[in-house]
């Protein structure tokens, strides 16, 4: 996809209202069909150590440009995508100054009956405090790459500024009898295709929808003040920084 001046100045307004944006036809298949290999050899490796966690209750995995399963191309190959224009330009125009954070890679659990889950990103290291403030804070995007047509996400959207409904709290801490897979008023389903671009606060309320084999890597970009989040070994080597056309997202 040729990305205009106003596609960014379109997909920044959604972004500041809504908390997300999708942008059809993002990435050529071409492009896909050079990233696809790496992440599927990263997922097969990642499955012989973590087998266990896989079929208990694993849905997603984390750390792909580190060095643990990939070879030093196979991790250039990611860091040329993470670095590519249309990609730093979209960060830049939802993001003030986006720094690469890490990345993480979303399939479909074992067990077919598992459910999916209400959450906030925050939830797992903030305190209830902690997560309202967070949404006038810093922030952190995901940029989710398709690589099969999925079922996608479901968000509520503007609850990345907005806090929880008590019901929407209910529902994601499990109180009150709620269990947090159960709906929440005013959501949105976003099915997604091969190709298209998903770009949404990790503040806001989301769970993601399983189903037709989904196989989806998330690109995740913070704001500068994050930076103690950071660790380098996400980040590109100075041997593969030599080969890369554009370094504005990389620490």
């Amino acid at each position: 996809m040729e990305v205009t001046q106003s596609d960014l100045h379109a997909a920044a307004a959604a972004y500041q209202e809504f908390g997300y944006v999708c942008l059809p036809k993002f990435f050529s298949q071409t492009m896909l069909d050079k990233i696809e290999p790496v992440v599927r050899a990263f997922h097969d490796r990642w499955l012989e150590d973590n087998h266990a966690f896989y079929k208990s209750h694993a849905v997603n995995s984390s750390g792909l440009t580190a060095d643990t399963y990939l070879n030093k191309a196979e991790r250039q190959t990611l860091f040329t995508l993470i670095g590519c224009d249309s990609m730093t330009k979209l960060a830049s125009a939802l993001l003030r100054r986006p720094v690469y954070m890490n990345s993480q890679l979303f399939f479909d659990p074992y067990n077919p009956h598992q459910k999916n889950y209400w959450h906030r990103d925050g939830q797992y290291h903030l305190s209830i405090e902690e997560q309202q403030a967070a949404l006038h804070g810093p922030d952190v995007i995901h940029v989710r790459i398709p690589l099969a047509d999925e079922p996608g996400l479901e968000l509520v959207p503007k609850s990345h500024k907005q806090w929880d409904s008590e019901q929407a709290l209910d529902v994601r801490l499990e109180r009150n009898g709620r269990s947090k897979s159960d709906s929440i008023p005013g959501s949105v389903a976003l099915p997604l295709k091969r190709g298209d671009v998903l770009a949404f606060s990790a503040n806001m309320l989301h769970r993601g929808l399983y189903g037709n084999q989904r196989f989806a890597l998330d690109i995740l970009f913070c704001e500068p003040e994050m930076h103690s989040f950071l660790n380098d070994v996400h980040q590109p080597c100075a041997e593969i920084r030599a080969t890369l056309e554009c370094l504005a997202v990389f620490p």
